[in-house]
C-alpha cells in the first residue's frame, strides 16, 4: 500500500493505526488534527494520505478521497482475533492476542465444533469481548479482525438482526423467516458490544505481515493441531 504525505512535516515514532483500519505504520509524520475518515472526533491524531487502491471498503474511496488519520496505538489496547475452520471434521479453532504497544499482555485460544469459518471468526471476537468485559472495562480498546463478515456484522447487521428477532428479512410475509447463521454467537457478541461501548471494531488485512494478526492466526492453528494431535507446520 503506497503512502504519500499530505502537506505535513516532522515525525512521531511508535505504532499508529489508520482510522479506517486498512493501514498501520511504525512512523507517521506530524500533521493536522481533526476528524478521521469515519467522521469521528479528532484528538491526538496525525493526518496522512494513503493509497486506498480504490477499495470499496475504504470510507474515503467511496467519496473519491483517500485522506486518513492515524491514531497512536500505545494509547489503547489492540486486540487481534482470528478463527480457523476444518470442513472435514466440522470443527475449528479461535484465538485472540492482546497488545499494549509492542508488548503482548495476554492471549487465549480454543477449539469447538462448528459449521463455517465465519462462525469461528465471530467466536474469536466474542471470546475477546468476554475478556475485555472482565479485564479491560476502563481501557480504550481497538478490536481488529481480518473478517469483513465480522466487521460488517458488528457495524451494521447486528442492529438489524436484533430488531428482526435474529431472523432473516424476507419480502414475502407468508414465508417463514429463518434464523440467521450463527444466531446464538451473534447474540452473544451483540450483548458484549452493547455493554462495552468503549470497544472499536476495525478491519485489518489478513496474512499481510501484521504482527498481532499473524500471532492470532498461528495461535488458532496451533490450538486446532494440538486438539487433533497434528504436528506443527
Amino acid at each position: 500500500m503506497g503512502l504519500a504525505v499530505a502537506g505535513v512535516r516532522g515525525g512521531t515514532a511508535g505504532e499508529w493505526s489508520c482510522g479506517c483500519g486498512v493501514a498501520m505504520l511504525s512512523r507517521v509524520p506530524q500533521g493536522l488534527g481533526g476528524q478521521d475518515c469515519t467522521g469521528a472526533g479528532g484528538g491526538d491524531v496525525q493526518a496522512m494520505r494513503h493509497d486506498g487502491g480504490g477499495r470499496a471498503g475504504h470510507p474515503r474511496a467511496r467519496q473519491g478521497r483517500t485522506a486518513c488519520y492515524f491514531y497512536p496505538m500505545h494509547d489503547s489496547l489492540q486486540i487481534f482475533t482470528d478463527g480457523s475452520f476444518d470442513a472435514a471434521s466440522a470443527s475449528g479453532s479461535w484465538a485472540f492476542v492482546v497488545m499494549e504497544g509492542e508488548r503482548q499482555v495476554f492471549s487465549d485460544s480454543g477449539v469447538d465444533k462448528g459449521a463455517s469459518n465465519n462462525a469461528f471468526e465471530v467466536l474469536a471476537a466474542a471470546k475477546a469481548m468476554g475478556w475485555i468485559g472482565g479485564a479491560a472495562k476502563d481501557r480504550p480498546v481497538t478490536l481488529w479482525t481480518d473478517s469483513r463478515h465480522v466487521l460488517e456484522g458488528c457495524h451494521h447487521w447486528r442492529a438489524i438482526w436484533r430488531n428482526n428477532g435474529w431472523k432473516r428479512i424476507t419480502a414475502n410475509p407468508r414465508l417463514r423467516r429463518r434464523a440467521i447463521p450463527d444466531a446464538a454467537l451473534w447474540q452473544q457478541l451483540d450483548s458484549l458490544l452493547e455493554s462495552n461501548r468503549h470497544v472499536v471494531v476495525k478491519l485489518c488485512k489478513g496474512h499481510a505481515g501484521l504482527a498481532g494478526n499473524e500471532q492470532a492466526d498461528a495461535l488458532a492453528r496451533d490450538a486446532y493441531r494440538a486438539a487433533a494431535r497434528l504436528p506443527r507446520s
